[in-house]
């Protein structure tokens, strides 16, 4: 098995439970997409997910998100570098020491 790293854009659908009950609306879910180099779907998705849980962290709202639904698209080299541009550095950011 080939442990190449690949690009992958990761999409995590999620909900603010706590904040719709607030509201009274449920809108559609929220969602944060991750630009992710790893060797395989399974680990791209782990290191997005480990993104959006520091990402949460370091957000100043009081309600919790809770992730509904996952995308995962391998993109090409090419592909996977336009989109780096256009995403903000801490999402495209290499993952946090430990995240495997």
């Amino acid at each position: 098995m080939s442990h190449t790293a690949h690009w992958y854009r990761v999409t995590l659908h999620y909900r603010e439970p706590s904040f719709e009950a607030q509201r009274g609306a449920q809108p559609r879910p929220y969602r944060g997409t991750f630009l992710v180099q790893a060797p395989t779907t399974e680990s791209a998705v782990r290191v997005a997910r480990c993104r959006f849980d520091a990402w949460t962290r370091a957000s100043s709202v009081g309600w919790v998100r809770i992730v509904v639904a996952t995308d995962c698209e391998a993109l090409p080299s090419t592909e996977a570098l336009a989109h780096a541009s256009a995403l903000s550095p801490a999402l495209a950011a290499p993952p946090p020491d430990g995240w495997r």
